[in-house]
């Protein structure tokens, strides 16, 4: 027979999980896309409730990752997203590098509103994905890929000129 646990044990039990100590608040982050939020006017992000942490592990299969907060931990916490930015990497990052990665996770948040007027936050995915091997062999066979080249070409002009 399980035990039913109140809302206090069952948030107690998450933080204390050995999983809890690869996290950290990171406030260098949420500064930096508060910025980045206003430069861009990224009024989504601006509207999201967005939980910044560092993920202090030694290794990691991402630099950032945008996650939403669904069910009862956006419930128990009233956070929409989380926005992971793995440490050491940032530590080693320049300052245009940050800028980047926290400029990419945050055109992850995107708010749809249902034709009932309900809010609902999604994430976004990339525009262009693809694998190198078929664009060394095919070029930019795609439209998305033609746009890409096209803007590529344009901000080399930018740092060349």
């Amino acid at each position: 027979m399980t035990k039913e646990m109140t809302l206090e044990e069952v948030v107690e039990e998450a933080i204390s999980s050995k999983e809890t100590e690869k996290y950290v608040d990171a406030p260098e982050v949420e500064a930096l896309a508060k910025k980045l939020i206003k430069k861009f006017q990224l009024s989504d992000a601006e509207e999201a409730v967005i939980k910044f942490l560092f993920y202090k592990a030694e290794k990691s299969s991402f630099f950032g990752k945008c996650s939403r907060a669904t069910g009862k931990w956006s419930y128990l916490t009233g956070y929409d997203y989380v926005i992971e930015v793995w440490k050491p990497f940032w530590d080693r990052s320049s300052d245009q590098t940050r800028e980047a990665l926290v400029y990419h996770e945050l055109l992850h948040i995107q708010k749809q509103v249902t034709s009932t007027g309900k809010v609902k936050w999604v994430v976004r995915k990339h525009d262009v994905e693809e694998f190198l091997d078929v664009v060394r062999e095919y070029g930019p066979w795609s439209t998305n890929l033609q746009s890409l080249e096209e803007i590529f070409y344009e901000s080399m002009k930018g740092i060349a000129d």
